[in-house]
Order: structure tokens, then C-alpha cells, then sequence
């Protein structure tokens, strides 16, 4: 996507990877602020409302028509979508038993690394088979349907 934005391959990898220490920082922020925002706030809602922000704040990566633009968007995406992580560990924590923690974070882990995993294997395809714009379609429909587990989750908490 940045060597179409800057209109070839010179500057592109330095230009990523200054991106990539972007969505770093914000994410790490994210974690620290969003973390510290869930201990006094309830930790589902809160992870639904990061997670409808993404959605609307990932559709304007679509629309982007500089670079500069792209690199704010997606770096305020990763901030958002930075805190639902912690927030989600420390509520499953609250409502695991002490001695089963450790297999929950494991669980957890093993999720997150999946994820790892299998998003550049999924963005690759999506960017050879159709384009690579069109992976800034399947960003809100990912958000979107975590969003929806997520209301599930606190609905099912609810009807405890």
C-alpha cells in the first residue's frame, strides 16, 4: 500500500517501518491507558465501544488520500484497537478461578499468536487475489464481527 501511495518501491521499506514503530507506540499506549481506563469502568462495554470505533475509524483507511492521512488513521486504529486486548485478559482473569489463570492466559496467548499468524497469510491473499486496497474493506468486517461476539458475551453476562 505505501509504495502505491509514494509511486514506487524508493522509500517504501523505510516508510513502513517507520509505520510499524507508529502502530508499536500507539498500541503500547493503548495498553497502559485503555488498561488503567478498565479498572474503573466496565471491561465488555468498554471493549465494544473500542471495538465500534474501529469499525467506523477503519472505513476512512479506504478513503485515504495521503499517505500522512493513512499514517494518522491507522495509527488512532492501532491506539483503539490496542486497548481491547488487555482490557479483555483482565476481564476474563476477574471471572477465572486463581489456580486456572494460568491456562486461560496460556489460551489466550495461543489466540492472540494465531492471530499473529494468520492475519499476513489472510492480508496476502486478500492483496493478490483481489487488491490491496480491498484489505481496507475486510479491517471493519473483522472489527465488526469481533464486535458482535463481544455484545453477544455481554448479553449472555447479563441474562446471568
Amino acid at each position: 500500500y505505501v509504495q502505491g501511495v509514494l509511486g514506487g518501491i524508493n522509500g517504501a521499506a523505510k516508510t513502513t517501518g517507520y509505520i510499524n514503530g507508529i502502530v508499536g507506540f500507539a498500541t503500547a499506549l493503548a495498553g497502559i491507558f485503555f488498561g488503567r481506563l478498565g479498572d474503573r469502568v466496565h471491561k465488555m462495554k468498554l471493549s465494544i465501544i473500542l471495538l465500534a470505533l474501529g469499525v467506523l475509524l477503519s472505513f476512512s483507511l479506504y478513503f485515504t488520500a495521503t499517505l500522512i492521512q493513512f499514517i494518522a488513521f491507522y495509527g488512532l486504529l492501532f491506539f483503539l484497537i490496542g486497548g481491547i486486548e488487555p482490557v479483555i485478559t483482565s476481564s476474563t482473569a476477574e471471572k477465572t478461578p486463581a489456580d486456572q489463570r494460568g491456562f486461560l492466559f496460556g489460551i489466550q496467548g495461543f489466540v492472540g499468536s494465531l492471530g499473529w499468524i494468520m492475519s499476513p497469510v489472510i492480508g496476502t491473499w486478500i492483496s493478490v487475489s483481489c487488491e490491496i486496497k480491498a484489505i481496507m474493506f475486510v479491517i471493519p468486517c473483522a472489527l465488526f464481527c469481533s464486535m458482535m461476539v463481544a455484545l453477544t458475551s455481554l448479553r449472555y453476562e447479563k441474562s446471568k
